[in-house]
């Protein structure tokens, strides 16, 4: 393999929360975009987006459960400027908005 997949994951890992740019993340690695997207799915099984998507599911998850922030916060914690963007991807995701979550599952640790 000659792209680095594990340090690319590594790097959204870390990165997962500021705004996603595959196209800058393709020029560390001096490859197009659709190189990058097409080598990442092909070893991980996901394109990068989504990827960084189900990361900052977690993520989120993980806030609505351990604090006391509100659902615009954890949204904007999470990489979501837009919190409508944030609950639509979360309901997707969960089948249920931010705010069903946190009461469903109030006072259960993740």
């Amino acid at each position: 393999s000659f792209l680095p997949i594990q340090d690319i994951m590594n790097e959204l890992d870390v990165s997962f929360c500021a705004p996603f740019s595959l196209q800058e993340l393709a020029g560390k690695y001096h490859v197009s975009p659709g190189c990058l997207s097409a080598h990442f799915r092909r070893t991980v099984g996901i394109s990068p987006m989504q990827y960084v998507t189900q990361s900052r599911m977690q993520r989120a998850r993980l806030l609505l459960l351990n604090s006391e922030l509100s659902i615009n916060e954890i949204a904007v914690q999470c990489g979501y400027p837009d919190v409508s963007n944030f609950v639509r991807r979360f309901r997707l995701q969960f089948q249920q908005t931010p705010l069903q979550f946190r009461q469903k599952h109030q006072g259960r640790q993740l």
